[in-house]
């Protein structure tokens, strides 16, 4: 792999922030294998073509039953991807730390992305050691239960044909990598920007970029499909900070049963101007 050394360019992010991102907002366009160094240390790992067989993956990506969702920005969009792993705690919608739907309702190609995983966790151990490992003893905190395969990712999302504007990724843990492959078939366009690093990634297929997405603001260009049969999937993992709080799956329905029966009772009583004892 080639070394690319770049000084952190500051930018105004309120230039960038939900809108469309382009090649021309950076100065290098990168299509081959290649670390991104800054200070020193490695801060992007970038591989033009996997050489491992991602044939079952591929086929798995066309066969997923996408969701459609709808994306706030500067200009309105429709989304569809899927999410895979697991899920956190949300209180207000009542629902306990989970499987994602995936994994019930397509079992077979949910086992295929926890397959790949292993893959991508591999070329992030070679080309982040260090980092690697301060991710594997992070993810010390989750329970095994709630980590994809023998990896330290919780979870991950399929984007299926997503332009998708400037944004930062939420929610993470700090100060590691997440990893997205990509898969494209007849498209043009469809590439990554990193304007902080002043450089755009080529997305080809069986690509895989290695970077702290939480950390370094990115977008996907605009794109054209070329046939019928034209499809961009990228396949990002990463680890939630909330799946820290998660208990074993057998316990975690009834621990989110008691705190939720609990928050009803402490709002009875605020409305009331009393406290309502636990368990009474």
């Amino acid at each position: 792999m080639q070394s690319l050394n770049v000084s952190k360019r500051t930018i105004d992010l309120s230039q960038y922030r939900k809108r469309k991102a382009a090649l021309s907002d950076c100065a290098r366009f990168v299509a081959e294998d290649t670390v991104v160094y800054m200070d020193d240390k490695p801060v992007l790992a970038y591989w033009h073509r996997l050489d491992n067989d991602l044939t079952t993956l591929r086929a798995a990506m066309d066969r997923i039953k996408y969701q459609e969702a709808f994306r706030a920005a500067k200009e309105a969009m429709f989304t569809r991807a899927r999410t895979f792993g697991y899920a956190p705690r949300l209180p207000l919608r009542n629902q306990p730390c989970r499987k994602t739907s995936l994994a019930l309702d397509q079992p077979l190609e949910h086992d295929v992305l926890v397959d790949a995983a292993k893959t991508v966790y591999d070329c992030y151990r070679q080309a982040f050691p260090e980092q690697a490992a301060k991710h594997a003893e992070i993810a010390e905190k989750v329970l095994p239960e709630y980590r994809i395969g023998d990896t330290p990712f919780t979870s991950g999302i399929v984007n299926a044909n997503n332009p998708l504007p400037y944004h930062f990724d939420r929610g993470n843990f700090k100060g590691v990598n997440s990893a997205m492959i990509g898969f494209k078939t007849d498209i043009e366009g469809g590439h990554l920007t990193v304007p902080e690093l002043d450089t755009a990634f080529a997305i080809g297929d069986r690509s895989l970029l290695l970077f702290d997405g939480q950390s370094l603001l990115h977008g996907v260009t605009p794109f054209r499909k070329m046939s019928d049969k034209a499809n961009r999937y990228t396949i990002v993992f990463y680890s939630l900070e909330g799946m820290w709080r998660c208990d074993p799956p057998g316990e975690e329905v009834k621990s989110f049963n008691r705190s939720r029966t609990q928050n009803e009772r402490n709002r009875v009583a605020k409305d009331k101007n009393r406290t309502i004892p636990n368990g009474q």
